[in-house]
């Protein structure tokens, strides 16, 4: 879900998105908006998506043209590809924190950014505790990460994962 020029954005994994408007007080479907198993999110008045795929082990980041209704990709590499991953962003950046590499099992503390202007991948500090399926803010030029850690990943695991 995404907020956008005072309307709210929902995803959907394979139909398009529905777009609240406040004014209207209503539900619509918004056509040629389908984001499919992308996380989503609003980098100065643009709406992104990065796309992880395991296989290929690439992540391919998108920004959605609003005129012509339909994503064009601004850059897909080996860099930021990883699944369960929490994605936040700030300022110009596109912020993937922790998650699992591909064929991995083990949680990361990887931490990296995606400069939108500059359309490059930059490296940053790791973070203290390895996470995934994680939510995350960025207020007042910090970041707050929470949710599933490392520790509560193993504790919660199930017999089949083994």
């Amino acid at each position: 879900m995404i907020n956008l020029r005072d309307q709210v954005y929902t995803f959907h994994q394979t139909s398009n998105a529905e777009r609240y408007d406040p004014v209207c007080n209503g539900w619509s479907k918004y056509a040629n908006l389908c984001a499919n198993s992308a996380m989503v999110t609003v980098v100065r008045e643009q709406i992104y998506a990065i796309e992880f795929n395991t296989n290929t082990e690439q992540s391919t980041i998108s920004r959605y043209n609003m005129e012509l209704c339909s994503w064009e990709t601004v850059l897909t590499s080996h860099q930021g590809c990883r699944k369960e991953s929490c994605v936040v962003t700030a300022s110009n950046h596109l912020y993937v924190i922790g998650g699992r590499p591909p064929h991995a099992y083990q949680d990361v503390v990887k931490a990296e950014r995606f400069d939108t202007v500059e359309k490059k991948w930059e490296e940053i500090a790791d973070t203290q505790q390895a996470r995934r399926c994680a939510f995350g803010v960025a207020t007042k030029g910090k970041i707050f990460v929470a949710g599933r850690s490392g520790e509560f990943a193993e504790f919660q695991r199930s017999p089949s994962d083994s």
